[in-house]
């Protein structure tokens, strides 16, 4: 199987930098501890930075010491800090050949013998750390691969992504206990995308029939696009899973949240990462639902100021290509600009012309909630008038991205 290269981390600051002449370096075929040779095409000059550290656990003893001062900072939680943190001293005037004092290499690391720790958390699936705690994945398959994924998510993030599996859900508040702020989080994603349970289940079921267009990847029996986001997440969520059991053997395995809240964690299933992948689709492409406040704006700027005056404030307030806005490229992208004729209403079509039957239930199925008198992502103390609404978010667009492009030739690492 072609290896993937995961970095399991919140944020991710990467470099696409060149090195000098390393950035003409060659493709190179390389061979991982388990799995098909891959091809790698960083030639170093791929660099990145997770401040302040890659490992996120922090365990109870660990947190116990560090409360009472007589224990060391767990290892990788803060050895990414001062590099970021002195790149301030040279910005923007960087030497390129300086790039690795701010920097980490960030290209495949293959050699098992010099790894920190290995680990192999089933069959078939091994994960190099190296010196930084970045964990490197390898699978004899595709599903392998997916698991270790998984695992060493779960290892370095876990209590972060319970925490977003129950944001995507709106049971933020639930789960971490109310607060005025919890709340005011979970009221914003239900509006957007507040999305049943049954809602997320039939999101899961449905990828197959959603998405046919052909796709085939190494050493997987997936046919299609929706058949392989299923048995990737499938095995993703296996390898969750398999970390949850192994902390329930080892507990320094534990985030010491948990503990904190009396809570353990409850298996993941494929609908976490559908309610996760709604949280990136509600910040990054839902928008709208100001028009009725835009409109009260104009008319009470009007009837003070006149028509000419008015109008011209009320343009002034408008987020639309702003002129004054600072910049760091000199390109234009206009937006938002209004257009000369309105198209007729369209159904939503894929690539292979097929419609869109899950968004088209969902629709009918929110239809029927408001003449029931419920409206869409409705919570209790979450009032919003209906149509102040936006649009809610569609995470299949979010799933179904990585497949699009590796479909159309371009190498996912």
């Amino acid at each position: 199987m072609r290896r993937s290269a995961l970095v399991i981390a919140p944020l991710l600051l990467v470099a696409l930098i060149p090195f000098g002449s390393r950035a003409q370096t060659a493709c190179v075929q390389k061979a991982g501890p388990v799995g098909a040779p891959f091809v790698d095409c960083s030639g170093g000059g791929v660099f990145n930075i997770v401040p302040p550290g890659n490992n996120g656990l922090v365990n109870i003893p660990d947190f116990i010491q560090q409360e009472a001062g007589t224990g060391a900072i767990p290892a990788h939680q803060q050895d990414q800090e001062a590099m970021y943190a002195n790149l301030l001293k040279v910005a923007p005037h960087l030497n390129p050949a300086d790039l690795t004092k701010y920097y980490k290499d960030a290209s495949f690391f293959t050699i098992a013998a010099q790894a920190e720790r290995v680990e192999t958390p089933r069959p078939g699936t091994m994960i190099l750390w190296d010196h930084f705690g970045v964990p490197h994945i390898f699978g004899e398959t595709r599903a392998d691969t997916e698991f270790g994924s998984g695992y060493a998510s779960a290892e370095d993030r876990l209590f972060m992504m319970d925490v977003l599996r129950h944001y995507g859900r709106a049971t933020l508040s639930s789960f971490l206990g109310p607060s005025p702020s919890l709340v005011a989080m979970d009221c914003g994603i239900a509006q957007i995308a507040g999305y049943s349970e049954a809602e997320l289940q039939r999101y899961a079921d449905s990828f197959p029939s959603r998405f046919p267009q052909a796709f085939h990847a190494d050493t997987s029996p997936a046919t299609t696009i929706g058949q392989q986001i299923v048995l990737d997440g499938q095995a993703y969520v296996d390898g969750v899973n398999g970390y949850i059991q192994s902390a329930v053997l080892d507990p320094r395995r534990l985030p010491a949240e948990y503990p904190a809240l009396q809570e353990f964690p409850a298996p993941w299933k494929l609908t976490d990462i559908i309610a996760t992948a709604t949280l990136v689709q509600s910040i990054f492409a839902v928008g709208g639902g100001d028009e009725t406040t835009s409109a009260l704006l104009y008319q009470s700027l009007v009837k003070r100021y006149g028509v000419t005056k008015g109008a011209a404030m009320w343009r002034d307030f408008r987020s639309q290509n702003d002129p004054e806005a600072k910049t760091s490229i000199t390109t234009s992208f206009p937006y938002e600009a209004v257009p000369s004729t309105v198209d007729a209403p369209r159904t939503r079509e894929y690539g292979n012309g097929a419609r869109d039957a899950g968004l088209q239930a969902d629709r009918q199925h929110v239809r029927r909630r408001t003449v029931a008198g419920e409206q869409p992502g409705s919570r209790p103390g979450c009032d919003r008038p209906h149509h102040d609404r936006p649009q809610r978010a569609d995470a299949s667009a979010v799933l179904q991205a990585p497949y699009e492009q590796r479909a159309h030739g371009r190498r996912s690492a």
